[in-house]
Formats: C-alpha cells, sequence, structure tokens
C-alpha cells in the first residue's frame, strides 16, 4: 500500500516506476521493486537520522529535470516539504535541549497534550 502512494505522490519514485514499466515489468513487480527501494530508504533515514531525500533513491530525475530546466516539485509538493523540514527543525532543537518551538497541529500545541495524545 505504501508503494501505490509513493508512485502516485512522490516524483523520484513515480519515475523510478514508470521506468520499469518502459522495460516492460509487471505492474505487481514494479510495484514490489518500488516498495523495495522505499524499505531501503526507510532503514536508511533511521540509520543515519537523516530526512527523506528523494534525490538519493532516483537521481536521474533530478539530473533530467536539471538538464531540461523543469522543476522537480510542483508548489504544493514544495509548500509540504517545507513545512516537513520546519517540523524537523523543531524537532531537533527540542532534541538538543534549547527553547520549545510551539508548533500547531489542527490548533493546539504538542506541549499541551499528554503523551497519550488526550487532553492533561
Amino acid at each position: 500500500m505504501p508503494a501505490l502512494v509513493a508512485v502516485q505522490h512522490d516524483p523520484h519514485l513515480k519515475a523510478f516506476y514508470e521506468l520499469l514499466q518502459r522495460r516492460h515489468k509487471a505492474k505487481l513487480q514494479a510495484l514490489v521493486a518500488v516498495a523495495r527501494k522505499l524499505l531501503h530508504a526507510i532503514y536508511g533515514i533511521f540509520r543515519s537520522q537523516t530526512p527523506y531525500d528523494g534525490n538519493k533513491l532516483f537521481p536521474a530525475l533530478s539530473r533530467h529535470h536539471e538538464e531540461k530546466g523543469l522543476p522537480l516539485y510542483s508548489s504544493q509538493e514544495k509548500k509540504e516539504l517545507a513545512k516537513r523540514e520546519r517540523i524537523l527543525a523543531a524537532q531537533k532543537q527540542r532534541a538538543e535541549g534549547g527553547a520549545p518551538a510551539m508548533e500547531f497541529t489542527r490548533g493546539y500545541s504538542f506541549s499541551e497534550r499528554s503523551s497519550r495524545g488526550r487532553w492533561k
């Protein structure tokens, strides 16, 4: 299931999936390859403690876009990436013991909630 969503929304994995399709792979075989690539990416993220970077998964797409002068992400995808980066920066600041950053999710700050996700 994550591979299906990734193929729809991540430009790097979508390009990888389409490449496999052009090589006459079956759809299920291509999805399994995407799922395996995602699994390796998740392991690398946990091991190195770095945020997700699609360029590392399928760098041929970014080279192609650079050569053609095309944008890699749509404006909506850029907003989502910026939001993820802000959240990761705040988490890093909290982990280092800095001043707690105020992050809001659906109008409530994380600090107002207990560890079980309910109000104190």
